[in-house]
């Protein structure tokens, strides 16, 4: 468990000087397209399996309970945050004490902000406070960021996103003003490191989300190295939706004495019905979707593309 120093106050706010929220220099993913014999991707899909004596989640805290600095508070009211979610409630309370984290549960429960609430109190608290976050993906790592920014609006704290993709120029002026809490990706993170544009000697804090993933994707080079920079007494995250081996040995290595917080009872996909829809040109595909959106029967929907563009 780390120790801190108490933080002073600051005249700027998260993302001001330290970072530019801006989209400006993207550039779209070039489509790849590969031969070989056709797949019928109805093979890969199945009906939704209906849960069978679901336990009623209540919530042990609110977000007003938390003993987390106010200015969060108020920016989590202001968003509409009421009720935790069941990682949330119980990770929060740990991080706020400095708890070394491990949380196995699914994509969409909630797990950014029971990270980035933690780690952002303590970046405000603290003079000596400096987290990193890691994330798989570049779109990861955005929406991180955007949680944070909202989080700790106003706070003082100064951020860096550090994604592949995009020009280092505006990234290296980012870090040249000290950044509180650097957000990225594990390959752009480690070519800052190697040039010297970024030192981690100093960072207390290190959140890895999705693990698993992140080491299906052949990250884990880089994330040992990235691990094995940070200053030795630290407080970790680790964030999975699966407990492997190789998931298991990594965190035993860098957060042997950690609070494991487990919500993970089937997979994800188990209880998401998967079908496929078929369409004989672009514009037959567009007015595909157009139907499903149009349905009395769909009520909230999440579309996923190959890329942001």
């Amino acid at each position: 468990m780390p120790n801190y120093s108490r933080r002073g106050p600051s005249g700027s706010s998260f993302g001001g000087p330290g970072r530019k929220f801006s989209n400006n220099g993207r550039r779209p993913q070039q489509k790849r397209r590969g031969g070989g014999e056709y797949i019928n991707p109805e093979r890969f899909v199945q009906a939704a399996k209906p849960v069978i004596d679901e336990e009623i989640f209540v919530p042990k805290n609110q977000f007003a309970d938390f003993d987390v600095e106010e200015i969060i508070k108020t920016n989590l009211a202001k968003a509409g945050y009421v009720t935790p979610s069941p990682i949330q409630d119980q990770a929060i309370p740990f991080g706020v004490e400095g708890h070394d984290i491990v949380g196995i549960a699914n994509t969409g429960t909630g797990k950014t902000a029971a990270f980035a609430i933690p780690v952002l109190h303590n970046l405000m608290r603290f003079t000596d406070a400096f987290a990193i976050i890691v994330a798989p993906t570049r779109e990861l790592a955005q929406q991180i960021e955007e949680q944070c920014k909202m989080i700790g609006k106003g706070s003082g704290v100064m951020g860096a996103l550090l994604i592949g993709g995009m020009p280092m120029g505006p990234q290296l002026r980012q870090l040249r003003s000290n950044p509180q809490i650097v957000i990225g990706t594990p390959g752009r993170i480690k070519d800052h490191v190697e040039r010297g544009s970024l030192k981690l000697a100093g960072f207390n804090m290190v959140v890895l989300d999705e693990v698993d993933r992140m080491l299906d994707m052949g990250f884990l080079p880089d994330v040992s190295y990235i691990l094995k920079q940070l200053a030795p007494e630290r407080q970790s995250y680790f964030f999975s939706a699966t407990m492997e081996p190789k998931v298991k040995a990594l965190i035993t290595q860098f957060a042997p004495k950690h609070v494991t917080i487990s919500l993970k009872k089937q997979a994800t996909s188990e209880s998401v019905h998967q079908d496929v829809v078929h369409y004989t040109h672009a514009t037959d595909k567009v007015e595909k979707l157009h139907d499903i959106l149009n349905d009395d029967k769909v009520e909230k929907v999440i579309v996923f593309d190959e890329t942001q563009r």
